[in-house]
């Protein structure tokens, strides 16, 4: 099961030699960098100063981001960009001073915190604004827009009627406008022949429907089923 809190680092021979690089570049060293320099030479480490090399380790890749941030405010102020009261603050602390080292790093790290907070702020904010212009297109939706969404969904819900018919049917092979001729000289020609020879009269119809077998009954069925379903 994975431990909860900060992933676990493992030590490389190039993490001993990057930190040491590290170090050895710093200006002025924190307690925990000093205690690290005691051991940096040792080729063995216990549990208790493995801990202390990975904690340097942290530490290291957090100065990196600091100075990466430096970088990007004194490259800012060679620009017409007005500077904010903390950057101007952190461009006139001298490396050389102790003090000024330290208070240094603690700036930064308030810059980076904040620049993430307005970060997240802008994020939010974006989101909410692309949300909300969603909405007002939405409710702007004209009535005859409304009317084009029905209509379209109905002439989808027709054509995949008439598909399911025309498999009821085995009439698959036709195509659609085919079908559709089909259909219509069908009605059309026992129209005619239902006026000319009363077909529709019970006495033939036995010997029609011997024909058709179940067909019609499925047919009728398929009918009444298209206009029970609610997506119509």
């Amino acid at each position: 099961m994975k431990k909860p809190g900060r992933p676990e680092i493992e030590l490389t021979p190039k993490d001993i030699t990057d930190l040491n690089s590290f170090i050895d570049n710093l200006h002025f060293l924190n307690k925990q960098q000093e205690r690290y320099k005691q051991i940096s030479l040792n080729t063995q480490f216990n549990d208790d100063e493995k801990k202390l090399i990975k904690s340097n380790l942290r530490e290291m890749k957090a100065h990196q981001k600091r100075m990466d941030t430096f970088k990007n405010i004194d490259f800012k102020s060679s620009t017409n960009q007005t500077l904010t009261d903390l950057e101007a603050e952190i461009l006139n602390y001298d490396w050389s001073i102790r003090d000024d080292f330290f208070n240094l790093q603690k700036a930064l790290n308030t810059y980076i915190k904040l620049e993430k907070i307005t970060h997240n702020e802008i994020k939010r904010i974006d989101q909410k604004e692309r949300q909300k212009r969603i909405n007002t297109v939405r409710s702007q939706q004209t009535e005859s827009q409304k009317q084009r969404t029905a209509e379209n969904r109905r002439k989808y819900f027709i054509g995949a009627s008439l598909l399911g018919l025309k498999d009821l049917m085995d009439k698959q092979e036709m195509g659609d406008i085919d079908f559709l001729q089909y259909l219509a000289l069908s009605t059309s020609l026992w129209s005619g022949a239902d006026q000319a020879f009363s077909l529709s009269d019970a006495k033939y119809m036995p010997s029609i429907t011997k024909f058709v077998g179940n067909q019609t009954q499925d047919i009728i069925d398929f009918i009444q089923q298209v206009k029970e379903d609610k997506r119509q």
